[in-house]
């Protein structure tokens, strides 16, 4: 065999094991998730080194991404590092001393309910796109995942400025 051919054949076996994996990576369910900003903090690997196996009756996903975790084909899917919030008069929620604001403006156009914690970084976000999950219970499950950031402001309320 020539050169050129013996190149061409050992690039179609590279392009075919490639495609076999993307295959196999797809046939198992798995499925791929935009990383934050600041995915590649320490402490995301902590907190996906916490997450449970199933959250909510659904099972952990195969997900490709840094800093990202996912249940129930997509049902939910947490991401760690996303930019910080900035202050804010969206409702935010204590669950075991961890304060989490709910995007409200992206919850009345329907997309998913996206909630983010407050006062530390990196920022963790999860987004629940079936509205009978009943994101608090998800809350209090993860919290022991997230509650080793370090916590630099809290949620006030009209009250307490």
């Amino acid at each position: 065999m020539d050169r050129r051919k013996t190149t061409l054949l050992a690039g179609l076996g590279v392009l075919g094991l490639g495609l076999a994996a993307a295959g196999a990576y797809a046939l198992s369910g798995g499925y791929s998730v935009g990383s934050g900003p600041f995915a590649h903090d320490p402490q995301c690997r902590t907190v996906l080194a916490r997450l449970p196996d199933e959250l909510l009756g659904k099972e952990r996903d195969s997900v490709e991404g840094r800093g990202v975790a996912g249940w129930g084909g997509g049902a939910i899917v947490l991401r760690c590092g996303v930019e910080p919030l900035a202050p804010t008069v969206n409702t935010c929620m204590n669950v075991n001393g961890t304060d989490w604001v709910l995007d409200e403006e992206r919850a009345k156009r329907g997309g998913p309910r996206v909630l983010t914690t407050y006062g530390r970084v990196p920022s963790v976000e999860i987004a629940f796109e079936d509205d009978s999950l009943l994101a608090g219970d998800a809350l209090v499950v993860i919290d022991g995942s997230v509650r080793d950031i370090p916590q630099k402001s809290k949620c006030l309320s009209l009250s307490d400025t």
